[in-house]
């Protein structure tokens, strides 16, 4: 909820009223009496499979980053002045002993095979990408994204209960991995430059893409990272960023209060350029201020006669530029 409503709500429960600035004040007292509890965690998340991912949070007039670490059942936060490898320290340690599921991002980049995945949804996007360029590398893109919808459809299997992890993998992990490794290989000599070089790309990580089929509580894809920060990317595109760490208030926040427009047609409004300006007359032409020596001069509208006092030439005045 923004300031202003949970202001509103804690005068409807408690009675007395608040400010939404002083909301912002008790968030801060609130997060510094949980930073303990907030440390405990992070060090009990890292220990476990977490999918890690990050959106920007502007902080003030700088750019920040929201971090997340996910579980089925837990997620934790933290706002950070970069995404790069510091920022991912910083949440989840410099070699965290579990798997973390998460994009290709540079960030994660120094994590061993065995202890990373992938996301698969992010490889079915770019897959189809290569599909929609047309281009000599669409056969290749056309083939990776109908194994990736073989793997969705065995991971879906599992998932519902029809099937388990070790028959996935001894089933259809052998042949799948087999034939999109060839297809990875292939990339490269497709005449397509661009898709040539996420083929490259993916090679490099081939391992990482296919250790949830023997690690325990682990996904092919990083959705529920990205579903705990939606709330917040939802806040960031109807606010105006944060100050140090607290969000200021939304222009929405007054759309209980406005009374709605009656019903019925709207008026019609004249384009920008046609909007019609009443008349100046005399005096109010004279009372407009001047512009400065390279600005606007006064000028006669009848003999276009430029004045640089105001002197009335026998009528109206306009602001015309001078020559």
């Amino acid at each position: 909820m923004s300031k202003r409503r949970v202001a509103r709500v804690m005068k409807g429960l408690f009675g007395p009223p608040i400010g939404p600035a002083s909301v912002c004040g008790l968030e801060r007292r609130t997060a510094e009496a949980l930073a303990p509890i907030h440390a405990e965690f992070l060090e009990h998340i890292r220990k476990i499979p977490a999918n890690v991912d990050e959106t920007s949070r502007p902080q003030g007039r700088g750019r920040g980053w929201l971090w997340t670490a996910s579980t089925r059942s837990l997620a934790a936060f933290l706002v950070a002045s970069s995404r790069g490898r510091d920022a991912f320290a910083e949440l989840m340690g410099r070699s965290p002993p579990g798997v973390v599921t998460s994009d290709r991002h540079s960030a994660h980049s120094h994590l061993p095979p065995e202890r990373r995945q992938v996301c698969r949804a992010h490889l079915r996007r770019d897959f189809r990408a290569i599909v929609d360029r047309g281009d000599a590398g669409s056969t290749i893109g056309s083939d990776l994204l109908m194994h990736a919808g073989v793997l969705f459809d065995a991971w879906s299997k599992v998932r519902a209960g029809g099937s388990s992890r070790p028959a996935f993998a001894a089933e259809t992990l052998p042949w799948l991995r087999r034939e999109v490794r060839t297809l990875l290989e292939a990339g490269p000599r497709c005449g397509s430059r661009k898709t040539a070089a996420t083929c490259r790309e993916v090679l490099k990580i081939e391992p990482s893409l296919w250790t949830f089929a023997t690690v325990e509580d682990v996904d092919p894809t990083n959705n529920a990272a990205e579903q705990s920060l939606r709330q917040a990317v939802c806040w960031r595109k109807t606010s105006f960023g944060a100050d140090r760490g607290r969000e200021p208030l939304r222009r929405a926040d007054a759309d209980d209060d406005r009374v709605p427009p009656p019903p019925g047609p709207r008026p019609a409004r004249l384009p920008r350029r046609g909007r019609l300006r009443p008349p100046l007359g005399p005096e109010a032409a004279l009372a407009r201020p001047r512009r400065g020596v390279n600005g606007y001069r006064r000028a006669c509208v009848s003999c276009r006669r430029t004045y640089s006092d105001a002197t009335v030439h026998g009528s109206v005045l306009d602001d015309r530029r001078a020559a």
